[in-house]
Formats: structure tokens, sequence, C-alpha cells
């Protein structure tokens, strides 16, 4: 795993703070397809100009994970601008992407664009940024504390959010020792954080429960279930709780199937397939929970009692491999308790996009001139009324104002969202980020047109696929999984190209 401090690879780390960059916050896909289709396109080579381009930021969160799979085949994981293709790979193009793999790809593509065109890079956290004179001024949180660095354009690529932490109250306010361990997600009492964030659990070589500990898992989307398998995995007692009904974590895609006994069945509802089944793990020792809300942690002997509630009148429904169905829960102890909720993104939440740059964004808002969008109508990102700062890839995708566009019944984003293949309706997924950042710097404009049909848009398509191209368009929104290279061989006339 590369440290958070020498990434990105390849990244100058002198920086000059009395000089104007071009900057770019975040150092995952966000950021790094930011970059390479800035310089991949007329529009953006002229926006960059001859600035130097600095990234803000800490590691790539792909480059720690634990060894897992992701939730799409290969196909749909074809970046703009990017030198790995996933070709020639065999029978592995029917199955999903290797994270070591997915995270061995950006790192390569870091060291050769550092090759191409030096780089700088801080790291460090954004705490607050300011138009001023023309500019902005970028106060950053570093190692070495407190710095101010100044901006001509800035393009916040830094994922959704932070985690969505539990409500304030849940975990006992006077045990400091606790609260501690959760905020710093640092070990006290053991050699492991007793109550911890679902991203930090996921991370390679975190200190998690020994195998054989009870270990509680808080939230029904698709992280909290890829918490689930690591938990299974490290040989704990799993019990898995959610507020609502599960099937949520149990995408299309069917990545996630395995947690659950089978066969799952699936019935479109508001244009999403979804699991139709009542759920019971596969695992013996695993436990499900629907409708249940966490009120309190507390240490207990030095691991945590947790007490329960239920999220409405009638909900409570626990039950285990073995589909015994549970007396309603109030309270058990546990080893280790992963929170994983989503991340913060609405304006009220302090530590959100949203709420960072209300006060940027707020002219562009009051102008009607906020969303960017692109060539087909579709809202990619939102910026300030200068045009110089602009929320991209997940970060803007993320946002509230981009997402009412995205579930718009009707608008030219929904209506694209609803053409792809199952694998790609995931809505700050590393496919439509890609896509939506590339769109965002005008990398199509130029006589190059999007030539992968699992990412084009059906306006484009007859004109690159012939009296083919809506058909392929059409069939691809009624598939789960993506068109592979084979087919897109077919689809293009045999030839390999896509980007």
């Amino acid at each position: 795993m590369v440290s958070a401090g020498s990434w990105p690879p390849g990244a100058g780390r002198n920086v000059d703070l009395g000089k104007s960059y071009y900057v770019i916050m975040g150092n995952g896909i966000s950021g790094l397809t930011d970059h390479l289709t800035l310089l991949g396109s007329g529009w953006g080579r002229e926006r960059v100009g001859g600035r130097e381009i600095l990234h803000i930021g800490g590691g790539d969160p792909w480059q720690g994970y634990v060894a897992m799979t992701m939730g799409q085949w290969p196909s749909i994981l074809v970046l703009p601008e990017f030198q790995e293709q996933y070709r020639r790979r065999g029978g592995a193009e029917f199955d999903f992407l290797g994270v070591p793999e997915f995270a061995s790809a950006a790192e390569r593509q870091w060291l050769a664009l550092s090759a191409a065109r030096p780089f700088g890079s801080l790291t460090g956290k954004v705490k607050g940024i300011r138009f001023v004179g023309g500019g902005y001024e970028v106060e950053v949180d570093t190692p070495g504390g407190l710095s101010t660095v100044l901006a001509e354009f800035v393009d916040i690529c830094g994922g959704p959010g932070p985690a969505r932490r539990l409500a304030a109250g849940v975990v006992d306010p006077s045990d400091a020792v606790l609260l501690g361990e959760y905020a710093n997600l640092q070990g006290s009492v053991q050699p492991w954080p007793r109550v911890v964030t679902g991203d930090w659990f996921l991370g390679n070589g975190n200190a998690v429960a020994p195998s054989g500990e009870k270990v509680l898992v808080v939230g029904g989307g698709p992280t909290a279930a890829w918490c689930v398998e690591r938990a299974e995995q490290a040989g704990h007692e799993v019990w898995w709780m959610g507020e609502g009904f599960l099937r949520g974590a149990f995408l299309p895609s069917g990545r996630n199937d395995g947690l659950a006994q089978g066969p799952l069945t699936r019935r479109r509802q508001n244009g999403v397939l979804t699991v139709e089944n009542k759920l019971f793990p596969s695992r013996a020792d695993t436990r499900f929970g629907e409708g249940y809300l966490v009120t309190g942690i507390g240490s207990s002997r030095g691991l945590v009692m947790v007490r329960f509630g239920l999220a409405a009148e009638g909900s409570g429904r626990l039950v285990d491999g073995r589909r015994r169905c549970l007396p309603v829960l109030v309270q058990q102890e546990f080893s280790q308790v992963v929170v994983a909720l989503g991340q913060l993104q609405l304006p009220s939440e302090v530590g959100s996009w949203a709420h960072l740059l209300q006060g940027v964004l707020r002219p562009a808002v009051g102008a009607g001139r906020h969303l960017v969008n692109d060539r087909f109508g579709r809202t990619v990102g939102l910026q300030s009324l200068d045009g110089k700062l602009r929320l991209l890839g997940a970060a803007g995708l993320g946002h509230p104002d981009v997402v009412r566009e995205w579930r718009k019944v009707g608008s030219r984003s929904h209506v694209f969202f609803e053409s792809l293949a199952g694998q790609g309706r995931v809505n700050v997924g590393v496919a439509l980020c890609g896509l939506t950042v590339a769109e965002a710097n005008r990398y199509w404009e130029e006589r190059r047109p999007n030539v992968n049909l699992n990412t084009a848009a059906a306006g484009e398509s007859p004109g690159l696929f012939g009296d083919m191209g809506r058909v392929w368009a059409e069939m691809r929104a009624s598939r789960v999984v993506p068109f592979t290279e084979g087919e897109l061989e077919v689809v293009s006339g045999g030839t390999t190209e896509r980007y």
C-alpha cells in the first residue's frame, strides 16, 4: 500500500506557496481522470495554459482496500485517456475486476503522467476556499500545519465526501476513551479501535478484531455489504443491521449476492432491478437484521455494548443462516462496531462538499448558472459564476443539486442513466465519474467520439456503429452486464480502438 504522504507517485513535493496553481483537489480516480482529460483536449489545455497542476489531498482509497473484487466487469471500467484498456484477458473479461488490478493500473497511469508532464502534490485536507481577486485561496490542513494555496482554477474531484457518522450522543458522551477511538480510529483499550467507519474497516492493514470475535456492521448499502464480506473473510461472527431493508445492498450486478442464500430473484421497481426475496445469510454464524436503529453504544468489559430500537412499529426482523427468526434484539455485546452509513453530502452536514462550497457557489446558483452541462445536456458537475471553480466526479455527482437532475424523470441525465447496463447504474461509480469528468473537459468534442458502447450516449451511437447503433444502445439498457471486448469488436466493425 502506498502511503498518503507519497501519493500520487511521481508528483513533485516542493510546493511554492507564493505561486498560483491550477489546483485539482483529489488524488483518486476522478482527480486522475480530470488531469488526463484536461491535457487530452484542446479546451482543457487552453484552460490549464502554462500553469503547473497541483493536486491536494491524501491517498487513493483503491490503493488501500483489502483484496476483493469490484462491482463491474473490466470493459465498463475502461477510462478515457488511460493506458490500461483491460484487453486480452481471456475469460477474465466475464468476471468482476479485482481491486488490486484496478489499483495497479491507476498507479502506473500516475507514473506515466508524471513522466510526460511534471506536476505537484500537497498532502492535506481542504478546510476552506475563498474567492480573492480573480482567483481562489485554498486553506489546507497539512501535516505541518495550515497552509494557504493560491489557485487561478480549482477542480474539486475529492470523492463523494467523508464517512457519515452516528448521530451525536449515540456513542456514550461520557466515555472519552471510546469517543476518542471513534474519532481517531486507533485502539486504546484493545489493539483495535472498537467503533470504526466502513471505509476504514475495508483498509488493508488496519487493526480489526481477531478471528472468532463478534462484529456488528451498521448500514444497508453496498459499502456495508463489502464490510460484511470483509468480516466474514476475517472469520468473525457477523451481525448486519440496517434501518430499512438490506436488499438495497444487493445491486443488479450480483456482486454481493454470495452473502445471502440464493438463488436471488429480482424485479424492476422504479426502473431498478431489485431483489424480491426475503434475505437469509449464507453463513451459519452471520445474522441479518432489518428495521433496527442503533440507539446507544458504550464500553463493556473492554468491548462495546450496543442498544437497539425499532425503526418503525412492527419492524425488527432478525434472522440467521439456519433461517430462524430470532427474538427482537434489545442489546448485544460486540468486539467491534463498523458504521457504514454512506457519505456526508448535504449542505447541512458539516464536512460535506455542499457545506464547504455554499458561499463560493451561491452567486452562480442565484444566477442559474451553477450547473455544468455537457454536449448532450446532461449535468456533469457544478461551477462557480466565473467557471474557474468546478465540482466534478464523485464529488459533483454526489451533490444534491446534481443528484436532483439525475433523478428527474425525463431529464437528459436520467434518460441516459436508464440507458446504461445494470453495472453502470451506480451514481457515483467509477464508470459514470470517468465519463462525466471527460465530458466536463470536452474531451470528445474534437472529432474524437466516445466509441465505448458501454458509456456512449444513444445520440452518438448511430454515427459510430451505423444503423445498428440505436439497436445496440437499446440492448444495453436491458442488460445487467456490460458489452465485452469481443462484442464491442463486432459492433465497431472489428476494431479494438475505444478511446
